[in-house]
């Protein structure tokens, strides 16, 4: 079983775990250097992206708590996660990113990496699990 914060090491791969329970409590997420010719990106992979499983409150809470650690893995220091890597391509544009990489010119940044980008993902999941959240406090109460 993995554990938080865990590194599994396969050859000159390293691939750092973490919980991020949101759509479901046990929810890991992953992230892990990828090379573009000889730059190299931090990547993310979130386990789950949605709220579509919640059974309360304290589920979108969560959520809210995993968005917050996510975000600050995009502020850290001299390896900031600049890559989301959606297990759903739809959800942050990878569907759509192939035309920008078909038409990329040499030496240009790999049109995926866009730390401005994963972080407004994250404003608009937050800004969802806020409303989400009054809604499942509602039924709670009721």
């Amino acid at each position: 079983m993995l554990q938080d914060a865990e590194t599994i090491r396969g050859g000159d791969i390293a691939i750092d775990t973490y919980k991020t329970p949101g759509q479901t409590f046990g929810t890991a997420s992953f992230a892990f250097d990828v090379q573009d010719g000889s730059r190299t990106y931090r990547a993310f992979t979130v386990g789950g992206l949605g709220l579509s499983a919640v059974r309360g409150p304290e589920q979108v809470e969560a959520f809210i708590a995993s968005i917050s650690r996510i975000r600050s893995l995009t502020e850290h220091g001299s390896r900031p996660i600049d890559l989301h890597l959606a297990t759903h391509p739809f959800s942050n544009g990878l569907t759509e990113a192939k035309d920008l990489i078909r038409s990329r010119k040499a030496g240009k940044a790999h049109p995926l990496a866009d730390l401005a980008g994963v972080r407004h993902q994250l404003d608009g999941l937050q800004a969802d699990a806020e409303k989400r959240l009054i809604v499942e406090r509602q039924k709670k109460a009721n």
